[in-house]
């Protein structure tokens, strides 16, 4: 009360507060006088901080709340104002579950990706949806391509049906009149919808519109086709266009609302519509006012704010059109609500547009005189017409997507090798995988066997060889007897993507001897193969193919129990809802070692499942048991889904025995586990969730990889046993572990050409693989572009060596080629032209050839040229689209490069130059100036000029004629100078050696005068 410090707060102290003035102004004074400069008002709202300023004009005052403003926005940005002033702030409680990020060590470096927005031309129209029309050459025709998603037109997101998003019929009829502008027709005589176009999760939809020349009569023909990503195109409409015909007053609309027209109960619409399955957002809710008068309906419909702005880029807006529909459906919502379930626009007639850019309409809908369905008539607020649909007939349809291609299932077929001669390279050596110890011991031994071959010397091209025994399934009826030493498997294909070239892995289905498999290597590699199977002494390698349609029908029974492990996971959770909604299960068990999931238990119990959620480490034999035991027995285990997993990346030099025990714990002690408890139980289907880089290798993932090959071949030891039993090696999902890759990671996965699966796309083929029923598929999405060969090899000259440089194989193999696996699928590459620019379509360029070039350019014109191959593929690896993006004499680690990255551009530099380089040479020569001289200096030193004029000399020899005096002549001379040449020296060492250090203008005035060209 006296404007001083409170030394306590005794009952008189709030006996004074009471009746005593408040001596605000002199507190804050006080305060102020003490140092104090920021002030933090904790109350309803801000009226404190307001007196506050008077009181001190400089202090800083942050209201925590404010009567009229969100609280939430408020406090945030209170507590903002108040950190940057010096405040304290504990982010851990503002940020529940955040985590602190390390800023650059760098300056903020900015690049504009935006695309420039291209100015409509005749050839690139206007429409939100469309991005090119062309006139065709046969006739007169159009093409008009596009796109619709609903990162593209928001809008689209509130037009769910059935729980999909499904473009409305009026965005359809809306493209229809937009190409009749575009071809001088402006009328659409008539448009049939024949497929509803389904819009994926995330995803797009590419869309043709194709109008045919105009006939005799002036109609020409449209059709509309859609697909989805790798997928086949749908016809999902057709129709006619015709000449514009004039619009007539709209005397219906001059007088507003309809003085004979009783109003019509609108408020219970959009609710009442949903429930009939019209789930439909805002952008859709424009229906404001309904009258009736006899058969006649009217309505009032407002296009809503948001979507406003766009009003003007189409013809009518989509939604707009959509909202003055709804009004016809007013009668029988009341009615019968089922009866318009499914209910969609199906035939338009007569549709034309005589005003654009409407936000507003009046809208009469009378029965069709000619038959079924409705007229539809559209006029602004001031009564002028807009639109007319003659005839509009709605029917049930189905919301179904089109059934699509398998083209992203694959298998691994195995190809019988021709039998080629050869030796194996000197210096090579054979490790035989020994399972008696069991996968995990297994897995040890080759892991240590193979950090010991990366750690010795060897000579070049010596490869380790790795020797299992019928680990896997290469050929139908394989009975896998060794699959503890699967994992191998995994751990070589991983080291053959971090380390090309050093090692092959050999399966066979008897004891062979040392001579017996060094012959076999010897053939594999003449044939450039890595990974070869031998049966009955033939040798085979894998290819991954697309999978052919399958025999068998995979089934879930809805009356017993599925087991999913990892089951409360993002795939776990995935399954679980799909085998609750496409396959009627309705016992689940979901396990995982937390064993806690309220919310997608809640939804699961909402779409009618029972759910059991159960904790449970599937790598002890014990606690499987019981969870097994647990299930009851009038609703027994019919189906496992083992999707438990774990992810660490790890380098096959670095990975370590525990990491590896780890990740071999959940998967292969899990589903052994499983497979040895459910053997028994009459299972319909026993699926494991393995992954493609257990096919595929992947750098940084060895013991992931180990553990995948596991699953692989149990799957295929189950199968031979007459037991089901699948293996799905999944590439990557939008929703799994590669939705929580980092940026590096993701641009990585995203080069080698491994594309993520959305998640419906995802559940569309774990269905067909299941019916498919082989033990061994591969649901993945490759972009089979990235892997056509090409290869950094710079030319003879500095000045073409510059350009990005990309990743052309899966798990981070060299550029050179495509790895043997891939062969079946990637595309064929074109030889690139002797004396070629290089550039990215440089392909077919090997090593050796690459470090002849580089040997033949002078010093600076080599240092030069290696600076700007590594920074091409710095750049490459890093994302960037040029090498000017790299910096010279910045770090490697600096510019954003790990261990996994750092294998990535060894592979590269490794193409490029024709070197053997360690995977540490990134991290021992750490930016790429330092690297790049690092690189000269094993290629060696560059050409003398005198062998450069020797050159000259050989080219001008043989285009000497056949005088025969001369060439007498000339020959003596070079004889002469050779001779006096060989005496400079002891030998050709010394001579090569006085090369270096002789003075080159006397070498050159030698030459001249014995060849007589002084």
């Amino acid at each position: 009360m006296s404007g001083e410090l409170v030394r306590e707060f005794d009952a008189g102290y709030w006996v004074r507060h009471v009746r005593r003035a408040v001596r605000f102004g002199d507190g804050m004074a006080l305060l102020a006088k003490r140092g104090v400069g920021l002030f933090v008002e904790v109350g309803p709202d801000g009226v404190l901080s307001g007196m506050g300023r008077d009181a001190v004009p400089d202090g800083v005052f942050v209201a925590s709340s404010r009567r009229d403003r969100d609280e939430a926005a408020v406090a945030v940005a209170g507590a903002a104002t108040a950190w940057v002033n010096g405040a304290p702030l504990d982010l851990s409680r503002v940020f529940a579950g955040g985590r602190r990020v390390d800023l650059p060590t760098y300056a903020f470096q900015r690049e504009r990706y935006w695309l420039a927005p291209a100015r409509p031309t005749a050839d690139r129209p206007t429409h939100p949806a469309l991005d090119a029309v062309a006139e065709l050459a046969d006739g007169g025709g159009a093409l008009l391509t596009g796109r619709m998603s609903v990162a593209g037109q928001p809008w689209l997101g509130d037009h769910v049906i059935g729980g999909a998003v499904v473009v409305p019929g009026t965005a359809l009829v809306e493209l229809a009149l937009h190409a009749a502008d575009r071809v001088g027709a402006g009328r659409l005589a008539e448009l049939t919808l024949e497929a509803p176009l389904l819009v994926p999760d995330g995803g797009e939809a590419a869309l043709q519109l194709r109008v045919g020349p105009a006939g005799t009569d002036g109609r020409r023909t449209l059709t509309l086709h859609a697909r989805q990503p790798g997928e086949p195109w749908t016809r999902h409409a057709s129709g006619t266009l015709a000449a514009e015909t004039g619009a007539g007053p709209a005397d219906w609309a001059a007088s507003w609302p309809p003085a004979a027209a009783a109003p019509v109960d609108v408020d219970g619409f959009y609710p009442g519509f949903a429930a009939a399955g019209f789930d439909l957002g805002p952008a859709f809710h424009g229906l404001r006012a309904a009258w009736r008068a006899g058969d006649e309906v009217y309505a009032d419909v407002v296009l809503p704010a948001a979507q406003q702005a766009d009003a003007g880029r189409y013809g009518i807006h989509p939604a707009l059109l959509d909202a003055a529909l709804h009004a016809g459906g007013l009668e029988a919502l009341s009615r019968d609500a089922e009866a318009l379930r499914g209910r969609l626009p199906f035939a338009w007639r007569g549709v034309t547009l005589h005003a654009v850019g409407a936000t507003a309409l009046r809208v009469r809908i009378t029965p069709y005189a000619g038959g079924d369905g409705v007229r539809v008539e559209l006029a602004d607020p001031a009564g002028a017409p807009v639109a007319a649909i003659e005839s509009l007939v709605t029917r049930q349809v189905p919301i179904t997507a089109p059934a699509r291609r398998q083209d992203d299932l694959y298998t691994v077929d195995w190809v019988a090798l021709e039998p080629e001669a050869g030796s194996a390279p000197a210096g090579s050596g054979v490790h035989r995988v020994d399972g008696a110890g069991g996968p995990l011991a297994a897995a040890r031994t080759t892991l240590a066997a193979l950090q010991d071959w990366l750690a010795a010397e060897h000579p070049s091209g010596a490869v380790l060889t790795v020797v299992t025994e019928e680990a896997i399934a290469a050929r139908t009826g394989d009975r896998v007897t060794g699959l503890a030493q699967a994992p191998a498997w995994g751990l070589v294909r991983s080291a053959q993507a971090e380390h090309p070239g050093r090692f092959v892995i050999l399966d066979t289905d008897t004891v062979l001897d040392e001579a017996d498999i060094y012959g076999h290597v010897a053939a594999a590699l003449v044939a450039g193969e890595t990974q070869v199977a031998v049966r009955g002494g033939a040798a085979f390698a894998p290819r991954l193919v697309r999978a052919a349609a399958g025999h068998e029908a995979g089934a879930w029974d809805p009356d017993g129990t599925v087991l999913i492990t990892g089951g409360t996971g993002p795939l776990g959770g995935h399954v679980a809802r799909h085998l609750v909604t496409a396959h009627g299960v309705r016992h689940l068990v979901l396990a995982s070692r937390g064993g806690r999931a309220p919310e997608l238990v809640a939804e699961l119990a909402a779409l009618g499942a029972e759910v059991t959620v159960a904790a449970c480490d599937v790598a002890d034999r014990a606690a499987v048991s019981a969870l097994l035991a647990a299930i009851p027995p009038d609703r027994p285990l019919r189906g496992v889904v083992h999707a438990a997993g774990e992810l660490a990346d790890a380098l096959v030099v670095n990975a370590g025995a525990e990491q590896l025990e780890r990740m071999l714990a959940g998967k292969v002690a899990g589903a052994a586990h499983l497979a040895e408890l459910t053997g028994a139980a009459g299972l319909t289907a026993f699926v494991l969730f393995s992954s493609a880089s257990g096919v595929l290798g992947g750098v940084g993932q060895a013991g992931y990889t180990a553990a995948n090959a596991y699953l692989d071949a149990l799957a295929a030891q189950r199968r031979a046993a007459g037991l089901p039993a699948q293996s799905l090696a999944w590439g990557a999902w939008a929703g799994g572990m590669a939705g929580r890759l980092s940026g590096t990671d993701q641009a990585r996965l995203s080069r080698s050409g491994v594309l993520a699966l959305p998640v419906d796309t995802a559940l569309k083929l774990f269905d067909a693989a299941v019916a498919d029923g082989r033990p061994l598929l591969v649901p993945a999405r490759f972009d089979v572009t990235a892997w056509r060969p090409a290869a950094i090899s710079p030319p003879p000259g500095p000045a073409a060596v510059g350009g990005a440089a990309s990743a052309a194989a899966v798990g981070g193999a060299a550029l050179a080629g495509v790895p043997p696996m891939l062969r079946a699928l990637a595309p064929p590459a074109r030889r690139v032209a002797a004396g070629s620019a290089g550039g990215p379509h440089a392909a077919g360029a090997n090593g050796a050839g690459a470090r002849e070039r580089l040997a033949g350019l002078t010093g600076p014109e080599r240092e030069r040229a290696l600076l700007e191959l590594v920074r091409a593929a710095a750049a490459a690896v890093l994302g960037h689209a040029e090498a000017a993006k790299v910096e010279a004499r910045v770090g490697f680690t600096d510019a954003g490069f790990d261990s996994l990255t750092a294998v990535e551009l060894r592979n590269q530099l490794a193409t490029g130059t024709g070197l053997e380089l360690p995977a540490t040479v990134m991290f021992d020569h750490p930016t790429p100036e330092a690297l790049a001289r690092h690189l000269a200096e094993l290629i060696g030193p560059g050409r003398s000029p005198v062998l450069e004029e020797l050159d000259r000399l050989e080219a001008a020899l043989a285009a000497t004629g056949g005088d025969v005096a001369v060439r007498g002549r000339v020959t003596a001379r070079l004889e002469t100078l050779l001779s006096r040449w060989r005496a400079a020296g002891p030998g050709p060492a010394a001579a090569a050696h006085e090369v270096e250090v002789s003075d080159d203008d006397e070498l050159f005035a030698l030459i001249d005068q014995e060849l007589g060209l002084n």
